[in-house]
């Protein structure tokens, strides 16, 4: 895994956070980011933060970049990832509240309003599809997740439906996690590649290898 400067992380997660519509929609471009593009966590540990981040309160794609920095460069990554992931949005925010409460009669400034939702729709639509290719990947898994639709669905209570997939994901899923490559390594981290050639588990606390 590559460890980022903490300018870096800022300047990325501002990059990131120009075009962050959607909230939770914005999760996949956070791991294309930080998995595939810059390698600075493995897809294991990226995968594990993402379920953490789900049962937490507050705003999903806000914690993932924050767990992002955590993970690769501790305390201050957080703190430089979560800055610069939230910072244009705070700023549009002022800006968008400004023109709305300025204009809000205005038939075109509503119709942009309007289009912005189609849009943030579209990209949660994306988001799910993505989510579903990647981690629904057995049939205990497709189980799970469209049991917990349908409870939503029929406006059914959202903690009580993450309560009761965690329960039996518990039971369903255990086998594939026991299974998993990176299973017996410190918090879910995929094994690290030494220059030799062989593994060893990443540190939970400071994502580097230690042999």
């Amino acid at each position: 895994m590559n460890r980022p400067g903490l300018i870096e992380l800022f300047l990325s997660f501002l990059r990131l956070g120009l075009t962050a519509f959607g909230g939770p929609a914005m999760v996949p471009y956070i791991r294309a980011l930080a998995v595939d593009r810059k390698q600075w966590i493995g897809e294991d540990s990226f995968r594990l933060g993402t379920a953490l981040t789900q049962i937490l309160p507050g705003a999903t794609a806000m914690q993932v970049a924050a767990y992002v920095g955590l993970r690769s460069r501790g305390g201050p990554g957080a703190l430089a990832a979560y800055a610069g992931f939230s910072l244009p949005a705070f700023l549009l925010m002022l800006g968008l509240s400004v023109i709305y409460f300025a204009a809000r009669d205005v038939a075109a400034i509503t119709a942009a309003f309007a289009g912005l939702q189609l849009v943030i729709t579209a990209l949660i639509a994306n988001a799910a599809v993505n989510f579903a290719r990647r981690y629904l990947d057995t049939p205990a898994a497709w189980l799970l997740a469209g049991g917990a639709g349908l409870w939503l669905v029929f406006k059914g209570n959202p903690i009580l439906a993450l309560a009761g997939v965690c329960l039996l994901a518990v039971f369903l899923l255990r086998d594939d996690q026991d299974t998993a490559p990176w299973a017996n390594t410190p918090w879910g981290e995929a094994p690290c590649a030494s220059p030799d050639g062989s593994s060893s588990a990443c540190s939970p606390s400071w994502p580097r290898c230690t042999r």
